[in-house]
């Protein structure tokens, strides 16, 4: 018995100890489950945070527009791509000294200042185009367009005429300082309506347009003085990119007699043309007497080839106009 009582007092002892250390172990084993648990629910909160400002971010940028800037100017277009509005501009400086030539004047001046603003709105689009060179500022280019169906856009305000093909190249596109001189005898800018479509995956052009009428080589009047228009058409064929000819002319009639503006010689012109070489110099006018006075009819065929940095472009045209001798 006295061997017995002291193990027997061991191994109760023991168990309670045992038993000790178990109930400690489950509560820290609870402590930590806790702990765990109050991590997964931060971390869940955690995702759930981030996941409503990637929701908030991605509504943000579906309602908000895009900011363009480049060679090309700047832009501002709505995220659907149905409003656009854009800006950018255009600047020559010419220095002008003839050789041998002293009926001019050898000078530095501005050859054209053009700020361009353009845009778009769902199937309309517009254009404006001021000219600050001249000594008063003057409008350019003031249009709108509208998209209609079957590939037809029409055209309303000041344009350029469909007729000359180096004409209707862009100012800041050409590859001499002037354009040449059959483009003289084209019409510039002038005020009507145009139809524009295409055929043949754009490779068949056909421009029609009906307009105040304007003399050769210059801009439109404010106002059609004489009451008559002028019918302006192009026909252009591009079999393969870079390679493209046509026809284009116009037809109509000018009468600067009943120019109400034709209290002087010079006004009773308005509707002749005066021509100028490549230094902007007139080199042939009509004598003070002479006015407009019925059909004045161009036709232009024209083509052009380009091939990598090399091309071509031609065209001839020839302008009558009728006209009378005070």
């Amino acid at each position: 018995m006295r061997k017995t009582l002291p193990i027997a007092a061991g191994l109760i002892a023991g168990s309670l100890l045992s038993g000790a250390a178990g109930a400690a172990t489950t509560e820290e084993l609870e402590r930590r489950i806790q702990e765990l648990e109050q991590t997964v629910r931060l971390l869940n909160r955690k995702q759930e945070v981030s996941e409503e400002i990637y929701v908030a971010d991605k509504s943000r940028a579906a309602t908000a527009g895009t900011v363009k800037a480049g060679l090309d100017g700047f832009a501002l277009v709505s995220p659907d791509k149905q409003a656009e509005l854009k800006l950018r501009g255009l600047l020559q400086f010419d220095g002008r000294f003839g050789l041998d030539d002293d009926k001019d004047a050898d000078t530095f001046l501005f050859r054209r200042v053009r700020p361009t603003l353009e845009g778009k709105l769902g199937k309309a689009a517009f254009r404006f185009t001021p000219e600050f060179a001249n000594d008063d500022a003057d409008l350019v280019d003031g249009y709108i367009d509208w998209t209609l169906p079957a590939n037809l856009v029409l055209r309303a305000g000041q344009f350029k005429a469909p007729v000359g093909l180096e004409r209707l190249q862009s100012g800041s596109s050409l590859v001499f300082i002037e354009r040449a001189f059959p483009t003289e005898l084209a019409p510039n800018r002038d005020r009507g309506l145009a139809l524009y479509t295409s055929l043949l995956e754009k490779r068949l052009g056909f421009e029609f347009a009906v307009t105040n009428g304007t003399p050769d080589g210059r801009d439109a009047t404010n106002a059609d003085f004489d009451g008559e228009q002028e019918l302006n058409a192009r026909v252009f064929f591009e079999p393969v990119p870079g390679i493209g000819f046509g026809v284009a002319g116009s037809h109509g009639e000018k009468f600067s007699k009943n120019d109400t503006r034709a209290a002087s010689p010079n006004n009773a012109q308005a509707f002749l043309p005066r021509y100028r070489s490549p230094a902007q110099t007139t080199i042939f006018n009509y004598v003070a007497t002479a006015t407009a006075d019925g059909d004045h009819s161009r036709i232009t065929p024209q083509a052009y080839a380009y091939a990598g940095p090399f091309g071509v472009m031609a065209e001839y045209i020839e302008s009558a106009q009728e006209v009378a001798l005070g």
